[in-house]
């Protein structure tokens, strides 16, 4: 296969950059360049913790789509494989330690809260961007779940200088009825983005959608542990793709907004399932240690934990993290912990941040966290640890850009703890959509190369 090709965003964005009424095509893309089409649409439509091999007869949209798109076969979610920081990832392309949404929950000092709040973002995010560099782009968040939502409104009263701006427009979630989850249903969610699309008529346009029903499914279904299948999951897969195929009925039904659209389909993660016996549950070990409440605050986020130190007793910190590692890595269902004094270290992870714990730990497979008992997490299905990276990346449309259809498979399959560096993968969003509407690279970079081979004819396969 082509290998990826690593350009700077600001020469990316420069490279064949046509006219903005421009017709003809960039023939061969070195790198993501502006495509300069006046009619450009570019839609991210997330169905969170969708595998790969749920993609099948059961979901006739998602499977036609495959077969006529450029397919990252292998791609993968940054760590912790998480909603909230993974969302974040593929709409600033970078890793944890830089956008600071380091988990769906934090513990702030006094309690473990949601990080739905967008003034825990540290860099700007696209809807952001292009308020500031491309204003005649059309916005539009349609996401369903609160926390997403909350993290893209705008930081401050409206879009102000200096803070986070949302989408032109932005969605809030209504759920038809009383939701546990805080999320929208997936057909609320897209007969408000249909109804975006039937009302706006600007171009260029750019959408951000999120779909929950499948990841909701997931995680209350118990007939989906040991990985088997899940009866109520597969019912939600029948139904979020039957409304992946009305957007894209929608798209086709006129010839020139297809030619004109370039849509990507991924996951944010996957999902993992546990037997009710399969959590861990850190606080009575730690407290036998002597490492109670006040010493050492745990968050758990499903497969991953983060334990906070608050207090050394007077002891240097890399003896405490030591010591907490060799205690915690001994029990049951803990595959890795990962601190500033490991290989790979927290840096090397991309999860070093002022809001991560001094220790962030990942479940084996078929494992949970639930501290400070069983009833913090009783749930079946969770993600968050190494094997629910895996993630759907697909990108669709008519737009002649496109180089496929093709099947790209994963250079870099890693066997270990690692971060996608280079992608392909939910890293790689930013960038590329960056990149095909000219915007310029960030000054603190990108984490991941831009998903130029989709755009170069056969994909240089």
């Amino acid at each position: 296969m082509t290998s990826m090709i690593r350009i700077p965003g600001i020469i990316l964005s420069s490279l064949l950059l046509l006219s903005c009424g421009g017709d003809e095509l960039p023939k061969n893309l070195g790198g993501i360049s502006a495509i300069g089409d006046s009619k450009l649409r570019v839609y991210v439509v997330v169905v969170d913790s969708l595998r790969d091999d749920e993609v099948g007869p059961q979901t006739p949209s998602l499977l036609a789509l495959r077969e006529d798109a450029v397919v990252y076969e292998g791609a993968r979610a940054i760590l912790p494989a998480v909603t909230l920081a993974n969302h974040v990832s593929m709409m600033t392309g970078v890793l944890p330690n830089k956008h600071g949404m380091i988990s769906n929950a934090y513990f702030d000092g006094t309690d473990d809260v949601s990080m739905g709040d967008p003034a825990l973002m540290d860099v700007d995010h696209l809807f952001t961007r292009f308020q500031n560099e491309r204003p005649d782009v059309q916005t539009a968040a349609v996401l369903s779940w609160l926390p997403i939502f909350h993290v893209f409104k705008d930081e401050g009263t409206g879009c102000e200088p200096g803070k986070q701006c949302a989408a032109d427009f932005h969605w809030e979630p209504s759920p038809a009825d009383p939701s546990p989850s805080d999320s929208a249903r997936d057909i609320v969610t897209m007969e408000a983005f249909l109804g975006w699309l039937g009302e706006t008529t600007a171009t260029p346009q750019f959408a951000f959608v999120n779909m929950t029903d499948v990841d909701n499914s997931g995680h209350i279904d118990p007939t989906g542990a040991g990985g088997g299948p899940a009866l109520g999951r597969q019912l939600a897969l029948v139904q979020t793709d039957a409304q992946i195929g009305r957007l894209v009925s929608f798209l086709q039904d006129d010839p020139a907004i297809w030619a004109s659209t370039v849509l990507f389909i991924i996951s944010d993660h996957v999902m993992d399932w546990s037997t009710p016996d399969g959590f861990i549950n850190l606080r009575p070990v730690l407290d036998a240690a002597g490492y109670d409440e006040t010493m050492v605050a745990t968050s758990d986020n499903g497969g991953h934990e983060s334990l906070y130190v608050l207090d050394t007793d007077g002891r240097p910190l890399q003896e405490v993290v030591e010591e907490i590692t060799g205690i915690v890595a001994g029990v049951a269902g803990v595959q890795h912990v990962v601190t500033d004094y490991t290989t790979p270290s927290r840096q090397d992870l991309g999860v070093n941040h002022s809001n991560a714990g001094e220790l962030v730990l990942f479940s084996e497979a078929g494992f949970r966290f639930s501290d400070p008992s069983f009833d913090a997490n009783p749930l079946p299905g969770n993600h968050g640890h190494v094997a629910t990276q895996p993630s759907i990346l697909m990108i669709a449309g008519g737009h002649p850009a496109l180089g496929g259809p093709c099947v790209i498979p994963l250079a870099n399959q890693p066997a270990a703890l690692s971060q996608p560096v280079d992608g392909p993968g939910n890293l790689s969003i930013a960038p590329t959509v960056a990149g095909l509407f000219g915007l310029a690279e960030p000054a603190y970079g990108y984490d991941a190369a831009p998903l130029s081979q989709a755009f170069v004819p056969g994909c240089g396969l």
